[in-house]
């Protein structure tokens, strides 16, 4: 049966997942009004259930050693204290109104640990990888290639040139389905001719 505690804690995790979403996703405003009823409602639990410093500095020492797995890959023995720090200071987190310990139940707090730490970790170091991956195309590549009118070119139409559709341009008619050469590219839109 869920307790008050796990209540506070579910809504503080899935305020930790609506505001890093809506961070890694803005537009809608749908993700940020969630975030924002979610950590009102951890508030007013944090306030109400009393939160325990030590237990909340444990939850800052894993989001650090998470941190650090992800700068520097230790073979995830970083991620696995993480997770257990995570744990731990997710079961103590909150007090009773009587100072007593209002324990999160251990299954909420390792499952959400484990899938929240999991899960973040997948998702960072891939957004990483990505970000250290060099340009893999370099667009004045694109000068000299052969490709395939999409549509009618007559001053402005489509081509396909590299498996990607341009915008093109020609100072004459190319019927679509001719296969046409880029002679020069100015920002997003190539100056093609009819490939003989």
């Amino acid at each position: 049966m869920l307790q008050m505690q796990d209540i506070a804690y579910f809504f503080l995790i899935a305020s930790i997942w609506t505001s890093v979403l809506a961070i890694s996703s803005p537009g809608t405003g749908l993700l940020e009004l969630a975030a924002c009823i979610c950590v009102v409602i951890t508030a007013v639990f944090a306030v109400w259930l009393n939160i325990n410093l030590w237990a909340f500095g444990i939850l800052v020492a894993a989001f650090i050693v998470f941190l650090i797995e992800i700068a520097k890959p230790m073979k995830g023995i970083f991620l696995l204290i993480s997770v257990v720090l995570f744990s731990v200071g997710s079961i103590f987190l909150f007090r009773g109104s009587g100072g007593e310990f209002a324990v999160v139940s251990w299954p909420l707090a390792v499952l959400s640990s484990l899938g929240t730490t999991g899960f973040f970790w997948l998702v960072v170091r891939k957004v990483l990888q990505t970000q250290r991956r060099p340009v893999q195309m370099d667009p004045s590549s694109i000068i000299g290639q052969i490709g395939e009118a999409q549509t009618e070119i007559l001053m402005e139409g489509s081509v396909q040139v590299a498996s990607e559709l341009w915008s093109a341009r020609s100072d004459t008619r190319i019927p679509a389905g001719s296969r046409v050469r880029v002679i020069s590219r100015e920002g997003l839109i190539l100056t093609v001719e009819k490939e003989s």
